[in-house]
């Protein structure tokens, strides 16, 4: 909108860190601006040229020919949803589950009931984007939202399904839950990858009584009786 956004220390030190090319990871607890970062790394890759462009090798889900090659994800769709809102409008379209962009399907096998001996079928979900059938190699920035809850194994196969390069941005709040299985890929990240950590709660974001009362927890600073009409 013509508005021009002054970003504090640490958010300018992720938007440069990403412009270099280098894979890093931002944390930080609601309301520190994780989203305008993003928005501001998500512009300067553009601008630069280096997000290229993606082209569709018929991906099911990623169908957005022609724009950036970047690429937002998250474990659950909640998390997409508000990627979505993020995201300048021509990459909404590249917001999408783990798993669609995995292109996870079910997968039938036929196995010996040890019981009866007779065979029965079973189903499960598989990723069907692999080494043998990678993603595109237009894809050259991937980031990961609410990291926390992406397990490792998960992870390993993003990485078996890209056998080129890509710069990873792995976004996340050490606080929020871990993954549903296995351990997160966001701790094992953070001992090898620049990390910057968001510190500055906005005012606009402590006008929301969740926000404010989280931090209040986060603070460890016991809220007394005679605060609590104040928190209603």
């Amino acid at each position: 909108h013509g508005e021009s956004i002054t970003y504090n220390k640490e958010q300018q030190r992720a938007i440069d860190l990403v412009s270099n090319g280098e894979s890093m990871i931002l944390i930080g607890a609601a309301g520190t601006g994780k989203t305008t970062t993003m928005r501001g790394v998500i512009a300067s890759l553009i601008q630069s040229g280096k997000a290229g462009v993606y082209t569709n090798d018929s991906h099911k889900h990623l169908i957005n020919t022609g724009s950036p090659g970047i690429v937002a994800c998250s474990y659950t769709r909640r998390a997409v949803s508000n990627l979505k809102k993020a995201m300048p409008k021509d990459m909404v379209g590249n917001c999408i589950t783990i798993h669609k962009l995995l292109e996870y399907q079910p997968v039938y096998y036929e196995v010996m009931d040890e019981e009866t001996g007779e065979s029965r079928n079973t189903m499960r979900f598989e990723a069907t984007r692999n080494n043998l059938r990678p993603l595109s190699n237009t894809i050259r920035t991937i980031i990961i939202d609410e990291a926390s809850m992406v397990s490792v194994e998960l992870f390993r196969e993003l990485l078996d399904a890209l056998p080129h390069n890509v710069q990873f941005i792995f976004l996340g709040d050490i606080q929020q839950l871990p993954p549903v299985f296995g351990s997160a890929i966001l701790g094992f990240k953070m001992l090898e990858l620049p990390t910057v950590e968001l510190v500055q709660v906005y005012r606009q974001a402590l006008e929301s009584p969740i926000i404010r009362l989280a931090h209040r927890i986060l603070s460890g600073k016991p809220i007394p009786d005679t605060e609590l009409a104040d928190w209603k």
